[in-house]
């Protein structure tokens, strides 16, 4: 009986031996497949920017907003900063030089970032620079002005009215009325054109003119309209966004309503002779004269 269990015993230790000596040749052997197959990965091409596309670059999109001053005031400044936004929905890498950026209004008024370094912004990623440009006067913000990525053939978006709530984005490359304000006025145009077809008629077109203004002035005098003098009010040219821009900063500082509010349900503009109109919803208009001068609602004719 006793050499019996013995047997026994010795048959388990001998099958456990066995056992663990087959899972040690297993753990220590060739290593599964899974374990040492490797994952290829897909290599994220990097692109300058200007290298792209154009349907690459519509797939961009810019947002700016120009910081509220010291006093909360949400009109413009003369020394707001600008912070920009630009998401990326290619499938590249997208770098930017920082100092490229610039704010456009002609090519003798621009302001180029003061940044350096490379920005780089992944596929579907946001990256955002808080001070992209600084010192910015409002005219940039109220007229005719767009950002920019190193010339013109790389717009980013209109800089107009940046300073509101939600600023502005790439979007507003279409707007037809800012389309407009920012497409260069043929005014000079048709005047050089005029002026080259009446060289055989010199005199007489004169005298004519002589004559137009000397009956303007007479009828703005009897008016009682404050302009300087016809030719003033004849040969100054003044557009929607410069006489904008002169209400804005009137209004701003005659420590009332700001035009935004006076005008936050809609304004209504329009051109005369001597002046443009303001007119907002409740009927009060601004004339904002070409010599600067402005009428405000119940100021004496």
């Amino acid at each position: 009986m006793k050499r019996r269990s013995v047997l026994l015993l010795f048959s388990l230790l001998v099958g456990v031996f066995v056992m663990t000596g087959c899972q040690l040749i297993h753990k220590n052997g060739t290593p599964k497949t899974n374990t040492t197959s490797k994952i290829s990965k897909q290599t994220v091409p990097e692109v300058c920017y200007t290298d792209l596309s154009k349907a690459d670059r519509a797939k961009l999109i810019f947002a700016f907003k120009a910081n509220e001053d010291s006093t909360g005031d949400p009109t413009p400044g003369e020394d707001d900063t600008i912070r920009m936004a630009v998401t990326n929905r290619t499938n590249k890498i997208v770098q930017f030089d920082r100092s490229k950026f610039m704010i456009f209004e002609d090519a003798e008024d621009k302001k180029v970032s003061k940044l350096t370094g490379l920005l780089t912004v992944r596929p579907g990623e946001t990256k955002k620079v808080t001070e992209i440009f600084s010192h910015v006067n409002d005219q940039y913000l109220v007229g005719a002005g767009i950002f920019l990525y190193l010339n013109q053939h790389y717009p980013l978006a209109y800089t107009y009215y940046a300073f509101r709530k939600d600023g502005v984005t790439s979007a507003n490359l279409k707007d037809k009325k800012l389309i407009k304000i920012n497409t260069p006025h043929q005014e000079s145009q048709s005047s050089s054109a005029s002026s080259d077809d009446s060289d055989d008629t010199a005199d007489s077109d004169d005298s004519t003119n002589d004559a137009n203004q000397n009956q303007d002035s007479g009828n703005q005098n009897n008016a009682g309209q404050s302009v300087a003098t016809s030719s003033s009010s004849t040969s100054t040219t003044m557009t929607e966004a410069q006489a904008e821009t002169i209400l804005r900063n009137w209004l701003a500082s005659n420590d009332g309503a700001t035009f935004d509010q006076i005008f936050a349900d809609g304004v209504q503009i329009s051109q005369g002779t001597a002046a443009w109109g303001f007119t907002n919803s409740n009927g009060e208009s601004w004339d904002v004269f070409y010599d600067g001068h402005i009428k405000a609602p119940g100021d004496p004719q």
